[in-house]
Order: C-alpha cells, then sequence, then structure tokens
C-alpha cells in the first residue's frame, strides 16, 4: 500500500511541477509581449557613415546623441522608439553613442546627454537641443520645425 501512495504522490508532484512551470511560461510571454508592445519600434544604433548615409537620403530626421550611463537617455528610449513607430515612414530615428564616436558629439556640440539633433530633408541640422522629452513634446517640436504634419 505504501508503494502505491508514493507512486500517487509522485505524480502529483509532477503534475504540480508542470503545471508551476506552465504558469511561469505564460507569465513570462505576457510580460515579454507587454514591454514589447509599450516600446513600439527599436530605435537604430548608428554609426558616423551610417548617419551619413541617412543625411543624404532626402529624409529627414531625429539623432539623439546618448550614453550607456545616462538613465535619462534610457528613458527616452521608449519615446524615441514611440515616435519611430508613428513617424518612421516621414522621419528617421535614430540614435548614436557620444563616448564611443566623441568626434561627432564635439560636432555637433554636444555638452549633455541625451542631446537630440534635428536635420531637414538636405541633411541640414535645424536644432540641437539636449536634456529629455517626451513623445509629445518630441512631435511638437517636428511639427514646429516642418518636419512633420
Amino acid at each position: 500500500m505504501s508503494s502505491l501512495s508514493n507512486g500517487v504522490s509522485g505524480r502529483k508532484t509532477v503534475v504540480l511541477m508542470l503545471v508551476l512551470v506552465l504558469i511561469v511560461a505564460v507569465y513570462w510571454q505576457l510580460v515579454s509581449r507587454r514591454t514589447s508592445q509599450g516600446a513600439g519600434a527599436e530605435v537604430s544604433e548608428v554609426t558616423p557613415a551610417g548617419l551619413a548615409r541617412l543625411l543624404s537620403s532626402g529624409k529627414p530626421g531625429v539623432l539623439e546623441f546618448y550614453t550607456s550611463s545616462c538613465p535619462y537617455c534610457a528613458k527616452m528610449a521608449t519615446e524615441l522608439a514611440r515616435l519611430s513607430s508613428s513617424y518612421g515612414d516621414k522621419i528617421f530615428v535614430v540614435k548614436l553613442n557620444a563616448e564611443k564616436y566623441v568626434t561627432e558629439a564635439v560636432k555637433y556640440q554636444v555638452e549633455a546627454v541625451p542631446t537630440l539633433v534635428y536635420f531637414d530633408a538636405a541633411g541640414r541640422k535645424l536644432q540641437v537641443e539636449a536634456g529629455y522629452r517626451d513623445y509629445k513634446t518630441l512631435v511638437q517640436q517636428l511639427k514646429g520645425l516642418g518636419l512633420v504634419r
């Protein structure tokens, strides 16, 4: 009789473990889906050569100078991803590491991060702004510069 109860108890433990694994897997999927939907599109990182190609593409855009240790840069990544998701067919939205490409940061007079540089369709620098901006402010800025409607 004791071997029978051990077998039932063992099966209950296995079933309980499988249910627990299933619950964790479902939770992981839900959290992953919510995170990816909240972030929108990923903002591409460019090199100076990639930026030069974008500036000659005939499309206006926004460049963010960032560093990996900047908490406001990380926060702004979500806003820029949302901007890219909403307006990516009309403008480019990219980022460039100010620590890695110091020459580019100096060229665009980056004194703090995050810094945004707005470009017209001819690749000309229109404006440089330091500091965090939320999505609504970014859209207003783009509209004010005539880069989107």
